[in-house]
């Protein structure tokens, strides 16, 4: 029989403020937290980015005052999950305590600025601490040290879909690895020249063409790319019989956690009522991909499922976003509410959005975080609300 393995802390460092609640709260008001980045920019893209101001201040711990923000930011968020989880990272049983980590790009800057001092002044110029901060498994690795978590720490790359693998790797650690608790969790950091890549590629709104306004469109006809965004969102994993002995408040039971996307064809949602679905669509031509996958998916069913984009408001954060979606599922099935979609302009085929001005109180049994990525990949994370 399959353990049960449910969601008991969500912890988020965004754009929109520090903590679970404070991206909720942007979702329900639609607030767009995009702030201008500063010049210059490439001719034919946007000013705007989802960027995160006074991480230093919030996390106060001088250990990690050099480290990069993709690890402040991974720091911060699991400090907030485990507080809001209820646990102590001082008194768990260390080697019975996993951590995931869902990355992109990387601590960039540290990479630029590691490679710069190298070509301009020979090897012996090269920092150490740059070096070590800077690879893909810094985050994790310094979480690890920060929360004493001395079971496996795993680092997952990816790129719109790696929150998804974070949530996967996360439940086969507590199934097959002898872990307790689980820290799955996706992290970004913004840099000027990943943002000048991607307008190179004319990913970033807005590109040429006939919509100057700079805004993400989603699903729109009038898309025209992402705006960039970075933070950090970890949810605290466990088997249900545990959370319940302890007491734990719930926010909801991972059911699946499936990739590539392609895998939704395998799920049954003849049986999925009150359902919300919170897209990783982000104005490109992942869209196209996404809205197919979801068509399949619920192709079958007469009620046609809510659906919500984060992204609008806070950035495209790669794998933190997709962290974000999964945590604002589970806050939508506890909460009991259906955040406004976020959607502007027509939309081309999901003709079932349903675009509201206000959140609606609503029982919702089944919430997803769908994700397609650039190489036709991505996935979804299958939540459902834990029975009284």
């Amino acid at each position: 029989m399959t353990t049960a393995i449910v969601i008991t802390g969500i912890g988020a460092t965004s754009p929109a403020g520090f903590g679970s609640q404070a991206l909720w709260d942007a979702l329900v008001e639609k607030r767009a937290c995009l702030t201008p980045v500063d010049p210059p920019v490439p001719k034919g893209t946007g000013r705007l980015c989802g960027a995160i101001d006074g991480i230093d201040a919030f996390l106060d711990d001088r250990r990690w005052r050099r480290a990069a923000g993709i690890s402040k930011y991974s720091i911060a968020a699991i400090r907030l999950a485990l507080a809001d989880a209820g646990l102590d990272a001082a008194a768990w049983e260390s080697r019975e305590t996993g951590l995931v980590t869902a990355v992109t790009h990387g601590a960039i800057r540290f990479t630029r600025e590691f490679h710069e001092a190298v070509i301009k002044e020979g090897p012996a110029a090269a920092s150490p601490m740059l070096f070590s901060d800077s690879v893909l498994n810094a985050p994790a690795g310094n979480a690890s040290i920060a929360f004493n978590v001395r079971g496996p720490a795993h680092t997952v790359s990816g790129d719109l879909g790696a929150g998804t693998l974070a949530v996967s790797t996360a439940l086969k650690s507590i199934r097959h690895g002898g872990v307790k608790v689980c820290l799955a969790g996706g992290a970004e950091e913004l840099d000027p020249v990943v943002r000048g890549v991607y307008a190179s590629l004319g990913l970033l709104a807005p590109k040429r063409g006939s919509v100057s306004i700079e805004a993400m469109r989603p699903f729109s006809k009038e898309a025209n790319g992402f705006i960039p965004g970075e933070g950090a969102c970890f949810i605290v994993l466990e088997e249900k019989d545990s959370a319940i002995e302890r007491g734990a408040r719930i926010y909801a039971e991972v059911l699946y956690a499936k990739t590539p996307l392609a895998a939704a064809r395998e799920l049954n949602t003849d049986d999925w009522g009150g359902t919300i679905v919170f897209s990783g669509a982000n104005g490109t031509s992942v869209d196209a991909i996404e809205e197919a996958a979801l068509g399949r998916l619920f192709n079958n069913i007469q009620t046609r499922p809510d659906i919500c984009c984060i992204k609008p408001l806070v950035g495209e954060a790669f794998a933190a976003s997709g962290m974000m979606q999964a945590a604002a599922a589970a806050m939508a099935i506890y909460k009991g509410a259906t955040p406004p979609s976020n959607i502007e302009g027509a939309i081309n085929g999901l003709a079932w959005a349903r675009r509201t001005d206000a959140a609606q109180a609503r029982r919702i049994k089944t919430a997803i975080a769908s994700a397609a990525g650039f190489d036709d990949g991505g996935g979804l994370v299958v939540l459902k609300a834990v029975s009284d």
